[in-house]
């Protein structure tokens, strides 16, 4: 399960709720809006444990952004540091599900600051998940905020879409995400990608 909270610490009961009542093994976190003075017993839950990556003071200077992943504490689960990047055109981190000896699964939670460059973002997923299939050969699943509108036909969405197509991705949210409290625009901007081993 993925989720877009625009700041963790007012929603900390809701996050409680939700993997109380869901049960959710995974909750990955986009848009945080947390930094390093804040300590992982202020925001864990019974039960689970967390990775997270803040802002840097450098990307913090508009504010906004971070994402983590809680994740249920029973799970073998290794933290894929080489993959976690922080900068203006992506945020991520991933986490690696360890099934068995031979079956792992790839998680990784994504925020795209609306500002950052599109082209720059997809070179940095083109590059993690086509690393991460020769390394683990295993299946990759991820989801965030991307901001990117897939109702939308411009260029942006569609070098998007062709991207997650040659990476062998298919993105499974197909109801409404986002209304913008401007003009009451619409789209989906939150995704969730899976794709197999190779």
């Amino acid at each position: 399960m993925f989720w877009n909270a625009r700041s963790i610490y007012p929603r900390l009961e809701e996050i409680d709720r939700i993997i109380t009542d869901s049960k959710v093994e995974f909750l990955g976190i986009s848009e945080t809006w947390l930094n390093s003075t804040t300590n992982n017993s202020e925001i864990n839950f019974d039960k689970y444990l967390t990775y997270r990556s803040d802002r840097t003071a450098e990307t913090r200077k508009k504010g906004g952004g971070g994402v983590l992943i809680y994740y249920k504490d029973n799970l073998k689960v290794i933290h894929l540091t080489e993959f976690q990047i922080c900068n203006p055109d992506i945020e991520c981190i991933w986490v690696q599900l360890q099934l068995t000896n031979t079956k792992k699964i790839n998680i990784g939670t994504i925020y795209r600051p609306p500002a950052g460059n599109i082209i720059n973002f997809i070179n940095h997923l083109e590059n993690i998940c086509f690393t991460m299939r020769q390394q683990y050969n295993c299946e990759i699943t991820f989801g965030g905020d991307i901001n990117i509108n897939l109702l939308k036909r411009d260029i942006n969405t569609r070098r998007y879409k062709d991207s997650l197509k040659r990476m062998g991705f298919n993105q499974l949210i197909t109801e409404i995400t986002h209304i913008s409290d401007h003009n009451n625009a619409v789209g989906i901007l939150d995704h969730f990608v899976i794709c197999g081993p190779m």
